[in-house]
């Protein structure tokens, strides 16, 4: 291939055709498919949630509610807004299940894109026939979803970093804490560049009889000249989930400070834990979902051009 060889290449050959869908609207149609295939996708996330149940649990109960005691005991003063946030904080802080929400992701994963595939193939498909079906590249997926964990190692080192360099006071000196932010920047940079290409081939190993080895080869031309735009397509997705999360999350925590305080019988339901869980399987869902109309829409830009 040219690229794996000293021929001198040119940038103009890379240069792809600018994409005919906003940000925005790609994120909302991720939204309407869902909605549209609501009688698939949602059992598809109760699965999710009862499988996390099973295999791990869910926040422990006694850790939200100390963390939401000691909260009234020293900030009293703060609004529920506020509680709300630091509340959420705690519970993901505190999600003891992501052995389980691992293989949570990879089942929904596969699940889905398996349902995509069909429904962009205009065929019926049955949540059941996902089930039995989907899981042939469990291992395919397991391959490249480690070296995703591999690629994610940047953004691992900036969090040990900020949170040591926090506890010493390194970043109370300006010129030091100027150092520090390239240092992330640059972390954080490296790994959205490498998961560009990542997140296409873990889509294309998906694809009956590939391999991780060719789902990275295959996918790379995809990649090449688009890197920045597929780069802003992650950050606006994890933009996306972060609003979904401050969205619903935090509604539904004042609510549960409400009800707690009207009525202590509820006091030991932990109602936020499981709202945390469904929403996690969801934003997996939806994650799929995104990257796969995004990955199909370049597929077919690549193939009219």
């Amino acid at each position: 291939m040219a690229r794996r060889s000293f021929k001198r290449e040119y940038a103009e050959d890379f240069r792809k055709p600018p994409e005919q869908f906003g940000f925005l609207e790609l994120a909302l149609d991720a939204f309407k498919l869902i909605w549209r295939y609501k009688r698939l996708f949602l059992p598809l996330v109760g699965l999710g949630v009862l499988f996390c149940i099973l295999f791990s649990g869910v926040i422990s109960e006694d850790a939200y509610q100390s963390f939401r005691e000691s909260l009234e005991i020293s900030h009293g003063d703060l609004d529920n807004l506020k509680k709300s946030g630091l509340l959420l904080l705690s519970g993901l802080v505190n999600l003891n299940a992501s052995s389980a929400l691992a293989a949570a992701f990879l089942l929904l994963w596969l699940v889905t894109i398996y349902i995509l595939r069909h429904i962009f193939a205009k065929k019926q498909i049955t949540l059941r026939d996902a089930l039995y079906n989907s899981c042939a590249p469990l291992l395919s997926c397991l391959l490249i979803f480690g070296l995703i964990i591999l690629e994610l190692l940047p953004l691992a080192a900036v969090a040990i970093s900020y949170s040591a360099a926090v506890t010493t006071g390194f970043l109370e000196t300006p010129f030091y804490a100027l150092v520090y932010f390239f240092f992330a920047a640059t972390m954080i940079l490296l790994s959205a560049y490498l998961l560009a290409h990542s997140a296409f081939a873990l889509l294309a190993t998906t694809a009956p009889g590939m391999y991780p080895a060719a789902a990275l080869d295959k996918t790379r031309p995809l990649v090449l000249g688009r890197r920045l735009r597929v780069i802003l397509r992650l950050l606006f997705l994890a933009l996306t989930l972060l609003l979904l999360w401050a969205i619903v999350m935090l509604p539904l925590i004042i609510l549960d400070l409400w009800l707690k305080n009207l009525l202590s019988f509820l006091s030991s339901f932990p109602f936020v834990s499981l709202c945390i869980l469904a929403l996690s399987c969801f934003s997996f869902v939806y994650l799929a979902v995104y990257l796969y109309i995004y990955y199909r829409r370049i597929l077919d830009a690549e193939t009219t051009n």
